[in-house]
C-alpha cells in the first residue's frame, strides 16, 4: 500500500507520547509596516500577529531568517537582532527587535493538552504544498516525561526553581513553555535588563538546567501571580 495515495489509511502508533503538531506556518514579512509595537524595558520590539484558528493558545517553535539561507532558532540573536514567538488564544505573534527588512518563519504549533481543563477535536491540517508522510526512518521525539505545573505568587524580583525528575541516567533534550504573561504561552527566555524581550515589569522570565536526572526550571518573578509552566523531556533514542 503506498503511504502517499492512502495517507488517509494510515495510523500513528506509538507506545510513547509524540508532540501534537496541529499546523504548520511558513511565509514572509515587511517589518517595516507589517508589525505593531511594544515598548520593551530596553527598547522597542516589534510584532507580526497570524491568526492561529483556535480558541485557545498552542505552543510555538520558531525558525527565522532574513535571507533565507541562514535560520536560527526562536530567542536567538544574529548581528544584535532577535525573534521569538508565542501565542495567546487567538493569535501567533512573531516578536523581533529590529523594524527592517523582511521577516521570513517557519512555525511549528503543537497542541497543549488540557489547556483549559478540556481537549476539544482539531481537524487535520495539510499544508497545501506537502502531503504529510509518515516515514519510520526518521527518528521521532518521543516524550519520556511530560506535565504541566504552576510556580507560585512571590515577590518581585525573587526566584523559584522547580525541579522535574526523569530516571533517563543521560542529559536529555527538553521543551519548557510557560505564562510570563497571563494567558500567553511563551518559549523560555530571561536576561533581566538584557533580555529585549521583556517589556512589561509584570512579565516573568524562565530558564532550565537539564541534568542527568532532572530538569530545573527556574522563574525569575516580576508578577505576583499563580502562573503555569509546561514540560516534555525526550527520550534520546
Amino acid at each position: 500500500m503506498s503511504l502517499t495515495s492512502n495517507i488517509d489509511k494510515v495510523s500513528f502508533s506509538s507506545q510513547f507520547g509524540v508532540d501534537k503538531i496541529v499546523r504548520v506556518l511558513e511565509g514572509s514579512y515587511n517589518k517595516a509596516t507589517q508589525t505593531s509595537t511594544r515598548t520593551s524595558i530596553i527598547g522597542t520590539i516589534y510584532v507580526h500577529s497570524i491568526p492561529h484558528g483556535f480558541s485557545r493558545p498552542v505552543f510555538c517553535t520558531l525558525l527565522w531568517s532574513e535571507d533565507t539561507t541562514t535560520w536560527l532558532d526562536g530567542g536567538a540573536t544574529l548581528s544584535g537582532r532577535a525573534s521569538i514567538a508565542f501565542s495567546d488564544s487567538t493569535n501567533v505573534y512573531i516578536a523581533t527587535t529590529s523594524n527592517s527588512g523582511t521577516q521570513h518563519y517557519r512555525l511549528i504549533l503543537s497542541w497543549i493538552d488540557n489547556f483549559d481543563n478540556s481537549n476539544p477535536l482539531v481537524a487535520p491540517f495539510i499544508t497545501g504544498k506537502n502531503k504529510p508522510v509518515f516515514d519510520s526512518r526518521t527518528n521521532y521525539q518521543k516524550i519520556a516525561v511530560e506535565g504541566r505545573t504552576t510556580y507560585p505568587a512571590g515577590v518581585f524580583g525573587s526566584q523559584t526553581t522547580i525541579p522535574v525528575a526523569h530516571s533517563l541516567g543521560y542529559t536529555p533534550n527538553a521543551k519548557v513553555f510557560f505564562e510570563p504573561i497571563a494567558n500567553e504561552v511563551w518559549p523560555l527566555n530571561a536576561g533581566g535588563t538584557s533580555n529585549p524581550f521583556l517589556y512589561s515589569l509584570t512579565q516573568d522570565e524562565a530558564w532550565t538546567t537539564i541534568r542527568t536526572d532532572r530538569i530545573d526550571i527556574t522563574v525569575n518573578r516580576f508578577s505576583n501571580a499563580v502562573r503555569r509552566i509546561w514540560y516534555k523531556v525526550y527520550f534520546d533514542e
